[in-house]
């Protein structure tokens, strides 16, 4: 059996139930292509209590993705805890995966959970493993002094994808646009958008991509854009 075993998110310090059992896992697989091109195959993994919260990771024992060939795993560890607090994420090279593939291994991955006290849960999903084009950022360009607080952002459409994400950050690298910050701007199915009104501040730097996603309910392939820096001055 061959082990994939890659390093993930650093892990945030937070409040867990110690004496918590695990109720529930579930495994969401998808293909990714990044801003720099590269392309990933993406796993998230949610493991709950009776009460609908994450399981420390500490009670965990192993946790392992096994691939439709039925022997390649991708084994998670202590480090793949998202920051966010909410699941665990790793996210492997196709490269390192299957070398010189086009694209990732379609049919079903299997989850694999065994917790301090070997109780098991398993969970599966299943993936096409095609890649979508990457969309192209064309508005603003990089570098640019924005100087209308509404601008525009305008990118190309990609086949496949349903809708697209708008993936604004400050200078700090926080989420300008999010589900709690401007929500409604978050997704979009056009591919010319005006900010609104209160998005951009005065003298300030911005990150922006542009994240296509196709149209199965669980997001099988995304895109990225190339990242893009701009300067405010109103």
């Amino acid at each position: 059996m061959r082990n994939i075993v890659l390093m993930g998110s650093m892990l945030l310090l937070a409040s867990f139930d110690a004496s918590a059992s695990m109720v529930n896992a579930k495994l969401d697989c998808f293909t990714t292509v990044r801003s720099d091109a590269s392309q990933r195959l993406d796993c998230l993994i949610f493991v709950e209590d009776e009460k609908g919260q994450m399981i420390w990771p500490d009670k965990i024992q192993s946790m392992e993705v096994t691939l439709p060939d039925g022997t390649t795993t991708i084994v998670f560890d202590y480090n793949d805890f998202a920051d966010s607090t909410r699941y665990y994420f790793k996210s492997v090279l196709l490269e390192d995966l299957v070398p010189g593939a086009t694209k990732a291994p379609s049919g079903k991955y299997s989850l694999s959970v065994t917790d301090t006290e070997n109780n098991t849960l398993s969970s599966t999903d299943y993936l096409a493993g095609n890649y979508m084009a990457q969309p192209v950022l064309k508005v603003p360009t990089q570098g640019q002094l924005v100087t209308n607080p509404e601008q525009m952002i305008e990118f190309s459409r990609t086949k496949g994808a349903d809708h697209y994400r708008i993936m604004l950050k400050n200078a700090n690298g926080s989420p300008v646009i999010s589900d709690k910050n401007w929500p409604n701007y978050l997704y979009t199915k056009e591919n010319v958008v005006n900010l609104p009104l209160g998005v951009l501040k005065d003298n300030r730097s911005y990150f922006l991509h542009i994240q296509a996603l196709d149209t199965d309910q669980d997001r099988d392939r995304r895109a990225n854009t190339q990242v893009i820096s701009f300067d405010t001055q109103f």
